[in-house]
Formats: C-alpha cells, structure tokens, sequence
C-alpha cells in the first residue's frame, strides 16, 4: 500500500491470489489483490446495504471455482506512479459481472465516485518502476474479499469449476442453497479454524471452504477424521 500511516477507509471488493502464487512474494501489498469493484468510502455504506452485499458474495463464490488470469503486460498508473501487473481472463471479468449483478451491489457501487473505465491490474510496487527480474506469465486466484477498511473479509471459490449440478463434483456430500443467506465463518489463523469446523458440521455444504482453508495453513489434523473426502 501507499506510504501513508493512516488507517484505510475505502471498501472494495477483490480478487485475491492463492497464498502458494509467487506474485505474492513480488506485491509490496499487505495483500496482493486486483480491485473487481470499487464501493467508495466504507464508512458511508448503510448497514442493510453491506449485508446484502455479504449474501450476494457468498452466493457468487458458491457458483464460481478457482481460476487463472494471464499476465498481458506491465504499466505504471496513477499519481503514485505504481507498477502494475496488467492481468487479463475470462473467467475474471464473469465473475466482477456476477458480483455486480445484485440490486444491493448495484447500489452500493453506484453511490461512489468511479473511474471511467475498469482496468484490472495488480499493483506490485508503488515506489515507481517494477520489480526487477522475471515476472509472472499468469497468476492464479482462489478467493474473493470484502474490504471495508481495515477490515478484510474472505470468502474462498470453489476449489472446482465444475458447474455445481454436475454429479461428479466433490461427490462426498452435496452443495444445495442452504448457504445462500450465510456466512461462511472467515478462516485467517489457526484460531479461526474451530468455529468455521464446527459451522461446517452444522451446515455440510461449508466442509469445502473449512477443507481449503485448513489445507492452506497445514492444519488438516484439525479436521474431523470422518471428512476424508477425496479433492
């Protein structure tokens, strides 16, 4: 992020890299990511507001698996003089349209102030210039957030992009609609694990989100023995 020791006060929703990609050893960003939608300041979101967006994220990543965005090329942008990654994929811009395609998101990005045009890209330096070095040819990403400040809200994709209807998916229990009003308790630490297990044995859809986030922080002990589920 910028040099400034002030706490950020934007929302946004964002693309994030899986946490084995190598862009994010090359980000000086806390958290690699490249910006889907812009939500303005995050202070002015009207609560109501931000709880459907939340509803309307968790479904959007339901239907929606991991994926690869090609890197198309490299441009310094903005005031700041940042270097940026310019990354380009189908699968990226179906998805920032799938998010946008709910009357709360709609709302909520058309109340803020908004460039006039997207460009996706993923910011690795704002000292001016790039890394020097090889750079990555694609990037994969694995997880949409929810930034309201500094507040920063995880929501994993599908380890799959198989359709969900399609039986050969994740054949060990069944994804339903269950989840569609629900929040999946974010995984960060170790700590969080728990609650997000115990959610998920309530709620047998969650398993694959408490699976993915265990796998990423090798912590598959932690999971009930009864869950062996072939990925």
């Amino acid at each position: 992020m910028a040099d400034d020791d002030s706490p950020p006060a934007g929302a946004c929703i964002v693309a994030i890299p899986s946490a084995s990609d190598p862009v994010n050893e090359l980000s000086e960003e806390e958290t690699a990511h490249v910006t889907l939608l812009w939500l303005g300041e995050a202070a002015a979101l009207d609560g109501e507001l931000v709880v459907g967006v939340r509803e309307h994220i968790q479904r959007v990543v339901l239907d929606r698996g991991e994926f690869e965005a090609k890197v198309s090329g490299v441009a310094v942008l903005g005031d700041d003089k940042a270097g940026v990654l310019l990354v380009e994929s189908i699968e990226l811009v179906e998805l920032r349209n799938d998010l946008f395609a709910s009357e709360h998101m709609r709302t909520v990005y058309l109340q803020a102030d908004q460039f006039p045009t997207w460009v996706p890209h993923l910011t690795l330096s704002y000292s001016g210039g790039l890394p020097k070095g090889d750079l990555p040819g694609v990037i994969r990403f694995d997880s949409v957030g929810l930034w309201l400040g500094g507040q920063h809200e995880p929501y994993a994709l599908r380890r799959s992009a198989t359709p969900i209807d399609d039986p050969n998916w994740r054949t060990g229990y069944d994804l339903g609609d269950e989840l569609a009003g629900s929040i999946i308790p974010p995984v960060l630490t170790a700590d969080d694990l728990p609650l997000c297990v115990q959610f998920a044995q309530e709620n047998p859809a969650a398993r694959w989100y408490a699976e993915k986030r265990a796998l990423a922080l090798g912590l598959q002990q932690m999971l009930p023995t009864q869950w062996a589920v072939p990925v």
